[in-house]
């Protein structure tokens, strides 16, 4: 599990850590907490910086994001996370 913090400085109730998992991971991975009610943007990045794609773009009904990543190749990925102000780095391992 990897935990981050959001690199805007917005204190917010539920920017102050954030998780995903699983990692590694061939399937599914959620990341949470988000803002339920809020419009999330999650964009995936190779090991290398390059653009991969935009996994989710939408309204968040809930606390979580469930993103499917078994279609990316082996290798390590870096996910990010906007909400608002909020933008959040995480790093998963796909299997």
């Amino acid at each position: 599990m990897y935990r981050a913090m959001p690199l805007s400085g917005v204190a917010e109730r539920w920017s102050s850590v954030g998780v995903i998992y699983p990692s590694p991971v061939s399937g599914e991975v959620t990341i949470g907490p988000v803002e339920s009610g809020m419009r999330a943007v999650v964009e995936v990045y190779d090991g290398g910086g390059r653009f991969v794609g935009r996994m989710y773009d939408g309204v968040v009904m809930g606390e979580e994001v469930r993103l499917w990543v078994g279609g990316l190749s082996a290798g390590v990925y870096i996910v990010r996370v906007v909400q608002g102000r909020v933008v959040r780095w995480y790093t998963v391992i796909v299997e």
